[in-house]
């Protein structure tokens, strides 16, 4: 079985640290299958999927240019979200912002993808952080929501992308295979 890949932003260790914190705040309340381990914490670009060595090496060459004509920039996360019906979510995430310079960034890094032979997403790009899977209870999940503690708004600067390999039977789960430096922004 071929490993499977995704492109996108690593989060610096301060912005971890306060998710994992708001995430062991909230958790006793909610009932999620999974939670994400903090180091796993990211912002996905483009999900490859499997793929064999000659693929991401083709991939890593074509992501290292188009990353090289995106510039640094500020992100910003902070509130909470849901994918999926408000009585069962799937996804629970925390929101952020979707920057310019985000949107020209998962442009270029989802063109270089689909050249090197993946399937291109349809849906419109949702920039979000995961932070659990799947609610398990019999009650609403609406019964909760309202009642969540606020998750601060943080801000940090986006200096490269990231290639991730998933390995499923791990925690932390994801690895680190390439990194993307971005230019160098003005001034």
């Amino acid at each position: 079985m071929e490993p499977h890949y995704f492109t996108g932003l690593a989060l610096p260790a301060e912005v971890k640290e306060k998710m994992a914190a708001w995430t062991r705040e909230a958790a006793p309340s909610l009932s999620f299958k999974n939670w994400v381990h903090p180091e796993d914490y990211h912002i996905t670009l483009f999900f490859l999927g499997a793929a064999d060595t000659s693929t991401v090496q083709q991939t890593i060459e074509l992501l290292h240019h188009s990353c090289a004509a995106s510039s640094v920039f500020t992100m910003q996360a902070g509130g909470i979200g849901y994918f999926g019906p408000r009585k069962v979510p799937k996804v629970l995430w925390a929101d952020t912002s979707c920057p310019e310079e985000l949107q020209h960034l998962q442009q270029r890094v989802a063109g270089s993808c689909v050249s090197a032979g993946f399937t291109e997403e349809k849906r419109k790009y949702r920039p979000h952080i995961t932070l659990a899977r799947k609610w398990t209870e019999t009650f609403s999940f609406s019964e909760r929501f309202d009642y969540l503690p606020a998750l601060e708004t943080m801000e940090w600067t986006v200096k490269e992308a990231v290639l991730f390999r998933t390995h499923p039977h791990r925690t932390p789960k994801y690895e680190r295979v390439e990194t993307f430096p971005l230019a160098p922004g003005p001034g």
